[in-house]
């Protein structure tokens, strides 16, 4: 399908054509689909457009005449699903009206309408609790290969320019101390994301949490070391003697299917889970629903196989084919909603709980990624990260701030290229200066 439109609203009813299509293209004035002068046209047809909000749900229903939807998530859109719900249920509309106006107005399904209430109850102490603390992100984006789904700015491992990249994220984390300490702040929560953070040096990694030592009050500090090939005992001991959670991310368990697109195997990963828990660490591991030559029958049985091991939390993510991954030109896999579904009952089944969860564009079967907890270890980082009333302070390369005033989130991002940020030490500064104003 062609859509053209000059409309300020143009983008918004964009997204919402991909809950019809699995392909639109921006077009001209012959387009299949026209937007324009509050008229919505296709296949003959012209329908005169409200001028509030509700012009979106009048495309919807327009197409639903003639079209069969195929993303469950009706007219939500954005990133964060459960924006809606909180709003709802702090001004006291009860769960059933929630439920209601999710399928009615909404026109999501009621599946995925329980599934948002279910998060939010789950999530709700954390949710609620301690606004006025600060999570710090540390962004480390190196990895030994990039693989091929990934549309993040992470670059090949260099050695050299590692170090350069460290001193300089060293010098931002020691600007975060002086401004966290003069506003009279509390960092209650850290997170060590990437990229492969253990990728560093072991000696730079020591130096990076001896630098993260000064903040006391510190809950939950995450270390998000992704791929297991480049982990040694070595690093494996620091990890344990500083982080509180860590993250062992397989992205499949099936045989042959990491390899042919850019990343070895999860060898090992049995060995490192049961490692980190026997030290005391709480431990995350993730899996991709939709990669291309697994079938929902290998989907489930990695998924099976990956409980066996035991983790605290699993996440299992929609494959996303965004414009930076290489991934984009293969065709897609097993019916990537029949992966999330089933997954979502054999989690529950096996004790795991969904407590937090978001949406990207371009999601193949237009799903959703979620994240379970079991036993009570949800992550303090990845609530916050995603609801928008407590505030983030990021830095490194491609990092995005949120600051909250007024009950709005404000995002404050850094450069995405590495030599960029790097450069560029006083804009880096004022980025940090802006977090607290």
């Amino acid at each position: 399908m062609t859509f053209y439109s000059n409309d300020s609203r143009a983008i918004k009813v964009y997204d919402l054509l991909h809950n019809f299509f699995e392909v639109v293209e921006w077009g001209d004035e012959k387009s299949d689909l026209i937007f324009e002068d509050g008229l919505f046209l296709f296949e003959a047809k012209s329908i005169k457009l409200s001028t509030t909000d509700h012009y979106m749900l009048e495309i919807y229903e327009a197409l639903n005449e003639h079209f069969s939807p195929i993303s469950p998530w009706g007219i939500l859109s954005g990133v964060r699903p459960l924006k809606l719900v909180h709003q709802e249920k702090e001004q006291g509309i009860s769960e059933k009206a929630i439920l209601q106006g999710l399928v009615q107005r909404e026109k999501i399904t009621e599946t995925k309408a329980e599934l948002l209430l279910e998060i939010a109850n789950n999530q709700e102490p954390i949710y609620r609790d301690q606004r006025d603390h600060l999570s710090l992100y540390l962004s480390i984006p190196f990895c030994p290969t990039i693989c091929s789904y990934c549309c993040f700015h992470t670059r090949l491992y260099e050695k050299k320019l590692a170090r350069e990249y460290l001193i300089n994220l060293l010098e931002d984390l020691a600007e975060v101390k002086k401004r966290v300490k003069e506003q009279g702040r509390l960092i209650d929560c850290i997170y060590i994301g990437g990229g492969t953070p253990w990728i560093l040096e072991t000696e730079e990694i020591k130096k990076l949490f001896l630098s993260l030592q000064d903040f006391k009050g510190v809950k939950e500090f995450t270390f998000e070391g992704g791929r297991m090939d480049v982990l040694s005992p070595e690093k494996a001991n620091l990890v344990s003697s500083y982080a509180s959670r860590v993250c062992l991310n397989p992205q499949s368990l099936t045989q042959g299917i990491t390899p042919l697109l850019g990343r070895p195997e999860a060898k090992g990963l049995e060995y490192w889970i049961s490692y980190f828990k026997k030290e005391g660490l709480i431990t995350s591991s993730d899996l991709i629903a939709g990669l291309p030559g697994e079938s929902l029958e290998d989907f489930l049985l990695s998924l099976k196989e990956l409980i066996k091991l035991n983790p605290d939390n699993i996440t299992i993510h929609n494959l996303s084919l965004k414009r930076g991954a290489q991934l984009k030109e293969l065709k897609k896999s097993a019916p990537v909603a029949a992966m999330l579904q089933e997954g979502y009952g054999l989690l529950k089944k096996t004790g795991y709980n969904p407590y937090y969860i978001y949406r990207q564009k371009n999601m193949v079967d237009r799903g959703e990624n979620v994240g379970y907890e079991k036993a009570g270890t949800l992550g303090l980082y990845n609530i916050r990260m995603m609801e928008d009333v407590h505030e983030i302070l990021s830095i490194g390369s491609n990092a995005a701030s949120k600051k909250i005033r007024q009950g709005k989130a404000i995002r404050i991002a850094t450069p995405k290229d590495i030599h960029l940020y790097m450069k560029d030490k006083e804009r880096r500064k004022r980025l940090i200066e802006e977090m607290f104003v």
